[in-house]
């Protein structure tokens, strides 16, 4: 039985992931925590963070001044997060045998849209086939781009060097960009557009999420794999999508 800690427990994805818990007989809700309550390193076998930035900094204080803690697993899907802050993570679960995944975006949907990019880029660039991410989300997002358009964007750079993201685009397109156009509105959960447009056709993928139980679903699934994995710290596009189980 995985006993499962969520840093985050009283927004909204932490109570989806609660209520998704209940319907699991393999793993059970062991505690929670957020910003201004405590964090207890030795409750669980598991940790989901969905907090905030500075939430997910009291989390790594947490763990970082707590001694002589068995192997971990801790699952990051909070997103804002600094290239330092996600450095002391990766340094920390290096060093002291947890395993860490980072994960801007849960659902397995958009894991595979990732991939599946990768593969489409590598063919249609070579044609001259220009790539343009749109993302969609509610009103009150903090972070824009979204983690999610800037995942897909390094997904496609993994596979093809010579592109890379382009923000705030200014003037013509320039040759070698991906580039990424935030929307805010409304109370979009998440949507998200990867645009392969030629000079006859386009070709596009898609994922639009209906509801944030579909994120939650998604971290559990994504928790019991990481439960699986050797220590270290590794990245959603390392998920290796035929070793994902839902039960």
């Amino acid at each position: 039985m995985t006993r499962v800690w969520i840093h985050g427990v009283s927004g909204r994805m932490g109570q989806e992931i609660k209520k998704a818990l209940a319907h699991r007989k393999e793993m059970v809700f062991a505690g929670g925590s957020d910003q201004d309550t405590p964090v207890d390193p030795h409750a669980a076998d598991l940790y989901v963070d969905f907090s905030t930035p500075d939430g997910n900094a009291k989390l790594l204080d947490a763990f970082l001044t707590t001694k002589g803690l068995a192997r971990r697993s801790l699952l990051i899907g909070t997103t804002g997060l600094s290239a330092d802050n996600l450095a002391l993570w990766r340094t920390f679960a290096d060093k002291n045998g947890h395993a860490l995944l980072v994960a801007p975006n849960t659902s397995i949907g958009v894991l595979v849209v990732a991939k599946t990019a990768q593969t489409v880029a590598r063919t249609l660039t070579g044609l001259h086939y220009d790539i343009e991410i749109t993302e969609t989300h509610h009103r009150g997002k903090k972070d824009a781009p979204s983690g999610t358009a800037l995942l897909l964007a390094d997904a496609i750079h993994q596979s093809v060097k010579t592109l890379t993201p382009a923000f705030n685009r200014k003037g013509e397109r320039k040759e070698g960009e991906i580039g990424i156009s935030s929307v805010r509105g409304g109370g979009v959960f998440g949507e998200h557009e990867v645009r392969l447009i030629g000079d006859a056709d386009e070709v596009r993928l898609s994922h639009r999420a209906f509801s944030r139980s579909l994120f939650a679903d998604g971290a559990l699934v994504l928790g019991r794999w990481l439960a699986h994995k050797r220590p270290g710290h590794y990245e959603l596009l390392d998920v290796e999508l035929e070793a994902l189980t839902t039960r």
